[in-house]
């Protein structure tokens, strides 16, 4: 008997299979865990990473450049943090989603990230499922902001 692994498109709901997918762009200081994100994020059907940054100065660039819907922020970066970074991003364009992903959760950082307009953090040590699922739900719970585009 042959079985099949459940295809992780199939647990998804209905409508958004039928929508287009969610744009990310991924931040992170260090290139293992962009790495690792990225082949996770290849796998999952509803979502397209569409670029990278390995500091806020490159986010803001790029989140101005690559118009993402959601943008999985690090807190603690080199040259500008994901603090600075969401408030710029968030200023610049309003109906972005910023998600944290850090190891700064319930600290004043992760306060602070929250302030300058991130919709959660997500602690790294959480898995990529997790993650998925708080992309989807933040998205899902904040769709005219995320999605205004009608995209």
């Amino acid at each position: 008997m042959t079985t099949h692994a459940a295809s992780p498109a199939w647990s998804l709901p209905s409508y958004r299979l039928a929508m287009r997918r969610i744009r990310l762009l991924l931040v992170d200081d260090h290139h293992m865990v962009r790495q690792a994100l990225r082949s996770h994020i290849a796998r999952w059907p509803d979502m397209e990473l569409v670029g990278e940054a390995a500091d806020g100065e490159e986010a803001v660039r790029k989140a101005d450049i690559l118009s993402p819907d959601v943008v999985v922020m690090d807190i603690r970066m080199p040259r500008m943090n994901g603090i600075e970074a969401t408030k710029l991003i968030i200023e610049a364009h309003p109906s972005v989603c910023v998600i944290g992903l850090s190891f700064e959760v319930g600290t004043p950082r992760e306060e602070a990230l929250l302030k300058a307009g991130a919709y959660r953090v997500i602690d790294k040590g959480a898995s990529s499922n997790q993650l998925h699922h708080a992309i989807s739900q933040t998205v899902d719970r904040h769709r005219s902001a995320c999605l205004p585009r009608g995209r």
